[in-house]
C-alpha cells in the first residue's frame, strides 16, 4: 500500500475527533463564491465578441 494511504488513514480519525469550526465553513463558502463571479464575468464578453 503507498505511503500515502497510510498517512491518510492515520489523519482521517483526527479530522472527526476535530471538525471543522462553523466560522471556517463560511470563509471556504466565500471563497468558493469569488471566483465563480470572476468566471460569469469572463465568460460574459467572450459570448458578445462571438
Amino acid at each position: 500500500m503507498p505511503k500515502g494511504a497510510f498517512i491518510f488513514l492515520a489523519l482521517f480519525p483526527l479530522i472527526s475527533i476535530f471538525p471543522i469550526p462553523p466560522q471556517e465553513i463560511k470563509k471556504l463558502e466565500k471563497i468558493k463564491q469569488q471566483p465563480v463571479k470572476k468566471e460569469k464575468e469572463n465568460s460574459e464578453p467572450n459570448e458578445d465578441s462571438e
